[in-house]
């Protein structure tokens, strides 16, 4: 993505604009809700389903939450299974039961965790005893100097993540001593006590909408606030380790790596995102992502506004080839940023792929994500579709060095030697390209996770 005037205001630094993204996935299981509120129809997807679960949460309510993190909606899309919506920086997937977004630039998502713990509490009726999984990842930073906190460092976050577990497990906030926060044109947060009732989030009712009380947020916090000094990391062959959650570092931090921190509630998760009167219900998802450097002249011109084909979503789409990306009955839909930008969301039955590039010569970087519909124990994954996908994005991106992480879900055959050894560009798009990393694991919840870095 590019620099935009909106974006300036949070992300202006003396050096060039962070591309690389941090992603953040929440999992509930709904077992542990109030069944006949969970099970109340708030609203409809674009074909007649009901919304059910985080897709209650209505947009208004998560331009709220986005602003905490310091970004916004841009546009936003629907089908029978998820939500879709476009940020100013990069992209958020609601289903009835995960979530996952990633924001670039110097946004702040941790940040909005444990507001968004009590919209879904307040809002969704699924409290933290609701959780089965949070997750979190990223690539090494470009400009790690100029992010805040706790984005500010690994070890920042994980203390951050560390207080949401915690978080999550404390007693209900105490309404009384509520407060909000609201932005500034700047982007900045501040704070605003005693919130009148009428301050609140809003539930998707159909014609209705439902006011709920005020949300105690940590935005503007201090990091003294996510107790610091009651975090307690070590290096153990090469596993960093926390009070909670397994944090995990995929390459060498002083070169390229990808980081990973992880944690198990006791609740299960359903299979994700379907729901179970939806098609396709027994799948669950597998996610490709593959994150671009140095991205060459031929590769970035198209995404500048000098560009003749840089006038709508569909002729960048083809003077890209980024068609070629996605599933051919995909619906998608863009966004052009000016001076320079691109990002794309495309939907396709329960699956999504999301691309963002930033096409700035000093700081050229391109993310593509897609997910995988993965069947149950007993099936079988075709890791070919994985990498084939993955040689299409190299040739469409041509970049000079990538990192590519597959994450599947438990019980996957991911401890196959040939699953991991497959999972690589097919041979001519391999040609040129260094290995310089791969690592194949399964995680402590049995997701594995395979990493690769090239150059």
């Amino acid at each position: 993505m590019g620099c935009d005037d909106s974006q300036i205001l949070v992300s202006e630094t003396n050096n060039g604009f962070e591309g690389v993204e941090k992603k953040l996935e929440i999992i509930f299981d709904p077992k542990n809700a109030n069944t006949t509120l969970s099970d109340t129809t708030f609203g409809e997807a674009a074909g007649g389903v009901p919304k059910v679960g985080l897709r209650r949460i209505s947009a208004s309510t998560w331009s709220e939450l986005l602003a905490v993190a310091r970004c916004s909606i841009l546009d936003s899309d629907s089908n029978d299974y998820f939500d879709s919506y476009i940020l100013s920086e990069s992209s958020l997937f609601v289903y009835s039961y995960h979530i996952m977004i990633k924001t670039c630039g110097r946004t702040v998502p941790l940040l909005m965790v444990p507001y968004l713990l009590v919209v879904a509490e307040r809002c969704c009726n699924l409290p933290a005893s609701c959780l089965s999984a949070i997750r979190y990842s990223r690539k090494n930073f470009l400009y790690p100097q100029d992010q805040p906190w706790p984005h500010s460092s690994w070890q920042h976050e994980i203390v951050a993540l560390d207080s949401v577990v915690r978080i999550s497990q404390s007693p209900p906030l105490d309404e009384s001593t509520t407060t909000t926060a609201t932005t500034t044109s700047g982007g900045s947060l501040k704070k605003k006590e005693k919130a009148a009732p009428t301050a609140a989030v809003s539930a998707e009712t159909g014609s209705q909408t439902q006011t709920l009380p005020p949300i105690t947020i940590l935005a503007d916090l201090p990091p003294s606030m996510f107790e610091v000094s009651a975090f307690s990391a070590r290096e153990s062959d090469g596993q960093l380790q926390a009070l909670f959650g397994s944090p995990f570092v995929f390459g060498n931090a002083a070169s390229e790596c990808w980081y990973l921190w992880t944690h198990k509630f006791g609740a299960q998760p359903v299979p994700s995102p379907s729901l179970s009167s939806l098609p396709s219900a027994s799948t669950v998802m597998a996610t490709l992502e593959v994150m671009m450097h140095a991205l060459p002249p031929q590769v970035t011109d198209v995404f500048h506004d000098t560009h003749p084909a840089f006038t709508t979503v569909e002729s960048v789409m083809a003077a890209s080839r980024l068609q070629s990306c996605l599933a051919p009955s995909a619906t998608y839909k863009g966004a052009l940023f000016h001076p320079c930008g691109f990002s794309l969301n495309a939907m396709h039955n329960e699956c999504y792929t999301t691309v963002h590039v930033t096409p700035e010569s000093d700081c050229s970087f391109a993310s593509f994500e897609c997910s995988f519909p993965h069947p149950t124990a007993g099936g079988q994954f075709d890791i070919r579709a994985v990498s084939d996908m993955l040689s299409t994005v190299l040739a469409t991106f041509q970049p000079g060095r990538f990192s590519a992480a597959l994450v599947l879900p438990p019980d996957s055959p991911l401890q196959q030697d040939e699953y991991h050894f497959q999972f690589r560009p097919n041979k001519d798009v391999r040609e040129g390209w260094t290995v310089t990393h791969r690592t194949a694991s399964d995680i402590h919840d049995g997701t594995g996770v395979s990493v690769l870095h090239a150059r």
